[in-house]
């Protein structure tokens, strides 16, 4: 994307569009963690079934309920079952899920995006080439945005994947020491 475009009339910039490093990590938290999280989601059940992995038992529930409804133990007092027709819940399903996600996102966003930004604007773009007043941040076409995607995306997987399937295996814990069934 960055190297077929001709940079004399669409340099890579940090904020201004049509090339900007600053929106494309925006572009990259959102898909990086709405795909982390719903193939966490997938691959830890699938483990569970399979008996590849063992629930997280040991952590304790949290009482306060802004943290309950994150790790979705308000589902777990009806004991997660609902007569409602499955048609009917995964709209819903998907709807908890966004909120969350975007939860997470907000945090994300300053644990990744600014720190990347504040690093991108420090170390390795220049300020205005040639003058003339403008405000933005250049970088080479050729290896700086792949450089930065490489990295900010690797550090975002490396970082966010334990995290979501912890969450994952820990609150399929807490749902089988309400049911009595997790062995110590």
């Amino acid at each position: 994307m960055y190297t077929s475009q001709n940079p004399s009339t669409s340099p890579v910039r940090l904020f201004k569009l049509p090339n900007t490093l600053a929106g494309d990590a925006v572009v990259s938290l959102v898909f990086g963690l709405v795909i982390t999280w719903f193939v966490e989601y997938l691959v830890v059940d699938r483990d569970l079934r399979a008996g590849g992995v063992r629930p997280i038992g040991f952590v304790g529930e949290p009482e306060r309920a802004p943290v309950r409804w994150l790790m979705l133990l308000d589902l777990l007092r009806d004991g997660g079952h609902r007569d409602d027709a499955k048609a009917k819940r995964m709209p819903a399903f998907l709807w908890d899920q966004a909120l969350r996600i975007g939860v997470l996102f907000v945090a994300s966003f300053f644990l990744f995006w600014c720190p990347a930004v504040g690093i991108l604007a420090a170390a390795v773009g220049t300020k205005t080439p040639g003058g003339g007043g403008d405000w933005d941040w250049y970088f080479s076409p050729r290896w700086a945005p792949q450089v930065f995607k490489a990295v900010f995306g690797g550090v975002l997987a490396l970082l966010t994947t334990p995290a979501m399937a912890s969450f994952w295996l820990v609150r399929e814990g807490w749902r089988l020491k309400r049911e009595g069934a997790l062995l110590g």
